[in-house]
């Protein structure tokens, strides 16, 4: 991860560069603990999964981010997305 892009109560959004590619992803992650603890932001992950599926499957756009990947580790749960075209890094 490269710089926090904005962070909240539900999640943080990350810039990180792709190593073998170069690219700029762009990672929310959730705390599986609030996820757990309260049953609205499990409803609402569940409905944010299905957006970034549906954008993925009909639209392509630069000011969208398509969704790359969905993973999780013992604590957190990440959204993988492709940064748009014109999102560049501090430092980069």
């Amino acid at each position: 991860m490269i710089e926090c892009i904005q962070s909240g109560g539900f999640a943080t959004a990350w810039a990180a560069r792709d190593l073998s590619t170069s690219r700029v992803l762009c990672f929310k992650v959730t705390s599986k603990k609030i996820v757990s603890e309260y049953k609205a932001s499990r409803l609402a992950l569940g409905r944010e999964l299905e957006a970034y599926q549906r954008l993925a499957a009909c639209i392509e756009t630069p000011y969208v981010m398509q969704l790359h990947g969905v993973f999780q580790d013992a604590s957190s749960v990440f959204f993988a997305m492709v940064s748009p075209s014109h999102y560049v890094l501090d430092g980069s």
